[in-house]
């Protein structure tokens, strides 16, 4: 999935930039199902 950047910056500034998550690292934990069956990606965590 794609997201502009612009958007992604829209959206931190809503919500500021510690409750916008966009480092994999930090996103990983919303996206993996817990038995690892059904792996995911998102560019942007809320």
């Amino acid at each position: 999935m794609t997201m502009d950047a612009a958007l992604i910056g829209r959206f931190s500034a809503i919500v500021g930039p510690r409750h916008a998550l966009t480092d994999p690292a930090a996103t990983g934990p919303f996206v993996t199902e817990r038995r690892g069956l059904w792996p995911g990606a998102t560019p942007l965590v809320l």
